[in-house]
């Protein structure tokens, strides 16, 4: 993956352009790259811009809401929480329970 296209995500979750980031995500742009410079991933972007339709299409295409933060050290959900946006809130909380982890996935299809 090359920077640019990841910055090229994060500029499309910046602007709620919900076509180009799907675009980039269809070109196998890392949703859970976290950019050594800028130490934030596109889950994070999309969280601290208060993006939900953008957010929903990072989980659903494997972010992972329990990565933390490399500047501060926070979840997304913290991040979320921190700013009181709600709707944000319920999407990663859906997506942080253990049911939703592929670990509960094979665990269930092994032992059932």
């Amino acid at each position: 993956m090359a920077s640019g296209d990841w910055k090229a995500l994060v500029k499309a979750l910046w602007d709620g352009d919900l076509e180009s980031a799907r675009y980039f995500i269809q070109l196998g742009v890392d949703v859970n790259y976290e950019h050594p410079e800028l130490l934030t991933t596109p889950l994070i972007e999309a969280v601290q811009g208060g993006q939900v339709e953008l957010v929903a299409l990072l989980l659903e295409h494997g972010a992972d809401p329990r990565q933390r933060a490399g500047f501060n050290e926070k979840t997304p959900l913290e991040i979320a929480k921190a700013d009181n946006q709600e709707e944000i809130i319920q999407l990663l909380e859906a997506h942080s329970s253990p049911k939703s982890s592929s670990f509960y996935f094979w665990r269930k299809w092994f032992w059932h």
